[in-house]
């Protein structure tokens, strides 16, 4: 497959959603299920009081409990992938691949300033290869 110049270019900047929901850690499970169907997004990074990113949430991880006054603290994961919003797709793409991660967290020091996910990276697969109008 050959990629076109701008395809190659690209960083996460061009793709991240921003600006990012994120949730305090005091938050619970049930305000995490509630942003995230307000925010139709899949993982919520999670900050401390100073906005400094602490860990992040997901769909999966919310699955795992059942009770909505459980602390997000309880439940998040505290090793979160990152990048910068200048970091190529592709290396951002193989970093998802390679930690078997579906979301990393985008900073700009230590503050959280977008979020860039595995369905970020397919809608690019919709522009490098024309449609099929049958296929429709």
């Amino acid at each position: 497959m050959t990629l076109g110049p701008k395809m190659t270019r690209l960083t996460v900047r061009e793709i991240m959603t921003s600006p990012v929901t994120t949730l305090p850690m005091h938050a619970t499970v049930k305000d995490a299920r509630a942003t995230m169907l307000n925010n139709r997004g899949s993982a919520l990074p999670i900050v401390n009081s100073e906005e400094h990113l602490v860990g992040i949430v997901t769909k999966s991880d919310l699955v795992a409990s059942v009770t909505d006054n459980v602390p997000i603290a309880v439940l998040m994961t505290n090793k979160v992938l990152t990048c910068s919003a200048d970091t190529s797709v592709w290396a951002a793409a193989r970093q998802m691949r390679t930690a078997n991660v579906h979301h990393l967290v985008v900073v700009a020091d230590v503050m959280t300033v977008g979020i860039v996910g595995v369905f970020d990276l397919l809608k690019l697969f919709d522009e490098l290869e024309p449609r099929n109008s049958t296929e429709d």
